[in-house]
């Protein structure tokens, strides 16, 4: 995960239920807002509070809906139904969704202090499209079930949103930055390549567990396809994430992996998140918690610094809409447009190209608003052709703040596969628009991390990759 995007980004993001107050029917989700970037000036650059993607659920194209066979209590187990719908209303059946990880619903559940946390597996039952489960709650409050899916149809990971009220007074959450854990006397570390997390910013982080004897412990046991699974969530619910660690997965039960595990993670909310590290130990899922807190995304206020950030998102945006994945389009193009905006504070701008300036830049907010409608909507040739205009309005303020020309970028034929060869998710799923190329081929992947590991063995996962292109 991934929207900590998904995944790598907080990458998939989603929309928060409204609060409910008959526990027996979840509400939909409301259709998300849009609006530029609000900034403060701050030495070189501007600390801004920017929208980088979605929220969990705003593109979701499945319906859910939880329902309790008995009233929730806390400490109490209840038998729950989880219902999906497609977008016409008819039942959503388990071979109209893509298994990912063992799993073809991953259903996580957490309550508003985040501090109650559950990943469950609903299994089929004799009504298509509904799936049971038991979930015993442990403490008071309006329970978010996020439901992890990719459908068949798009290939895309989207969370759909449901809620429950357990009765009780909610908890607040307790806002604790740690990156050390010890469950059941299994100590886990968590480290990043760097500490200060910044919204947006891609980042590798390491999980080192330590057995209770004191030692590095090796004897991590498969769980759902991978050695761990780390999922977060950020303080208001908005932005859930779902990722994996790197490198080899086990292929068998018997295998074990540890004593550290690597993640690639791009957090795209500022603000406190909780993130849960789950592995197993002995047949036991063992969950590890988290705080950690991130900055708002700071704007270069010099016109080099801005076109920098600007050329090198507007290739991830191409790289997106050439693989066809729409509901990536938001995040990027906003990003863009928020950091042209910035150009009318910026130093270096001439004064005599402010007027011409701002008129192109109204024009670049309206391609934007554009970008994002059809691409919400899956229009794909009206979202190209919107790019394209977008695109050369660009250049028009290029020339217009006489900034350094774009680095060359070698051209290459976009292979248009649609899944990761290296970790088997969806392209762009953890970090949209990522990709790589190998000789003269564009390769699309989850996130920007898996580039590694692919050229370990470029000419093997090239061959997975055209295994997943779009027939």
């Amino acid at each position: 995960m991934s929207n900590l995007t998904k995944r790598c980004t907080f990458a998939a993001a989603l929309a928060l239920a409204a609060t409910l107050s008959n526990p027996g029917f979840a509400q939909e989700p409301s259709h998300h807002v849009h609006s530029a970037a609000a900034t403060s000036s701050a030495g070189s650059t501007t600390t801004t509070a920017v929208d980088l993607g979605h929220k969990a659920g705003d593109n979701a194209t499945i319906k859910s809906s939880i329902r309790a066979e008995t009233p929730l209590e806390v400490g109490k187990k209840s038998r729950m139904i989880l219902t999906l719908k497609d977008s016409e209303g008819a039942p959503v059946k388990l071979d109209d969704l893509v298994e990912m990880h063992t799993e073809k619903i991953h259903l996580l559940v957490v309550d508003p202090s985040l501090g109650d946390y559950h990943h469950i597996h609903p299994g089929k039952t004799d009504t298509v499209g509904e799936y049971a489960f038991e979930f015993q709650p442990r403490r008071p409050g309006e329970y978010l079930f996020f439901a992890d899916l990719v459908p068949v149809k798009s290939n895309a990971q989207e969370y759909s949103i449901s809620s429950m009220v357990v009765p009780g007074e909610p908890k607040p959450i307790e806002k604790q930055q740690q990156r050390t854990a010890t469950v059941d006397g299994y100590k886990f570390d968590l480290e990043f390549e760097n500490p200060n997390l910044v919204q947006g910013e891609s980042t590798k982080a390491v999980i080192k567990v330590t057995g209770p004897d004191g030692k590095p412990f090796d004897k991590l046991e498969p769980v759902m396809g991978a050695y761990a699974h780390l999922v977060g969530f950020s303080e208001n619910r908005d932005f859930v994430a779902h990722i994996h660690p790197q490198g080899k997965e086990p292929e068998t039960k018997e295998e074990r992996g540890g004593p550290e595990l690597s993640f690639y993670m791009n957090i795209t909310q500022p603000g406190y998140h909780l993130l849960y590290s789950q592995v197993q130990i002995n047949g036991k899922d063992v969950f590890a918690p988290f705080g950690i807190e991130v900055a708002p995304r700071e704007i270069p206020n010099t016109v080099a610094g801005i076109f920098e950030e600007v050329d090198s998102n507007l290739s991830r945006l191409e790289n997106v809409i050439q693989a066809g994945s729409l509901d990536q389009v938001h995040g990027l193009a906003f990003w863009v447009r928020d950091l042209l905006l910035a150009l009318d504070k910026a130093e270096g701008v001439p004064v005599e190209s402010k007027d011409k300036l701002q008129i192109s830049l109204k024009r670049l907010q309206s391609y934007a608003d554009l970008l994002d409608r059809y691409g919400d909507s899956g229009q794909g040739d009206q979202t190209k052709a919107v790019f394209d205009r977008f695109k050369n309005e660009v250049k028009v303020v290029r020339e217009l703040v006489k900034a350094p020309a774009p680095k060359d970028t070698a051209q290459a034929t976009p292979l248009n596969n649609m899944n990761c060869p290296v970790s088997k998710m969806p392209v762009g799923s953890m970090e949209p628009g990522a990709a790589l190329v190998y000789n003269g081929i564009k390769i699309g992947l989850c996130c920007a991390g898996c580039e590694e590991t692919f050229k370990t063995d470029p000419e093997g996962f090239l061959q997975k990759a055209r295994e997943s292109v779009k027939k």
